[in-house]
C-alpha cells in the first residue's frame, strides 16, 4: 500500500531506524507513512509473498488459512445464494403487506413503520398464499441444511486428500 500523495515513501533504512528507536524507547515524531509501512509487513501474504486481495470470490484463495476457513467461506457463498432465492420468493408477500393499512403513522412511530410496513402485521387480510409461501421457504431451508452438510463433507474429504500429508500427523 502506497502512502497518500504528497507523503514520501520511507526507505528501508528509515524503517529500521524507527524500529530500533522504538525498542530503546526513544520517542519519535508520529508518522502515518511509517505506521502504514510497518503494518504492511504484518499483513498476511500468499505463497508468492503478495498481499491477499480483499473481496476474493474464489474459496481456493483462502486455502493458506486452513481447511476450516476454506470450508466456511464456501458455506458463506452458498448461503448468500440461498438467501437471495428466499428473498425473491418472499417479495410477493412483502409487496402484499406493504399495501395493507393495518399499521399507520398514528399507531406506531415513523421509525417502527419503516421497519414493519412489509411485515404480516400490516396485511389487510391473510390468504392461503402466505401459508404456502412459508411452507415452501421452510422446505427450502431444510433442503439447504442437508445439502450444505453433504457439500461440506464432500469438500472436506477432497481438501484432505489434496492438502493433508503424512507430515501433518508426525
Amino acid at each position: 500500500m502506497r502512502p497518500p500523495p504528497g507523503v514520501p515513501m520511507p526507505d528501508e533504512s528509515y524503517l529500521k531506524e524507527a524500529r530500533r528507536s522504538s525498542r530503546s524507547f526513544t520517542p519519535m515524531a508520529p508518522s502515518i507513512a511509517i505506521a502504514k509501512a510497518e503494518m504492511q509487513t504484518k499483513l498476511p501474504r500468499d505463497k508468492r509473498g503478495e498481499l491477499f486481495k480483499a473481496g476474493l470470490h474464489d474459496p481456493a484463495a483462502f486455502e493458506p488459512f486452513g481447511l476450516g476457513v476454506t470450508a466456511y467461506i464456501r458455506f458463506l457463498q452458498h448461503f448468500k445464494n440461498f438467501l437471495l432465492v428466499v428473498f425473491l420468493i418472499s417479495i410477493s408477500s412483502m409487496v402484499n403487506n406493504a399495501y395493507g393499512k393495518m399499521l399507520d403513522f398514528t399507531s406506531v412511530s415513523m421509525q417502527t413503520y419503516l421497519f414493519t410496513f412489509t411485515s404480516i402485521g400490516n396485511a389487510s387480510s391473510l390468504t392461503p398464499a402466505y401459508g404456502a409461501n412459508e411452507f415452501v421457504i421452510s422446505l427450502l431451508m431444510t433442503f439447504f441444511l442437508f445439502w450444505s452438510l453433504a457439500v461440506f463433507k464432500r469438500d472436506v474429504k477432497r481438501d484432505e486428500e489434496t492438502q493433508v500429508t503424512a507430515a501433518d500427523f508426525t
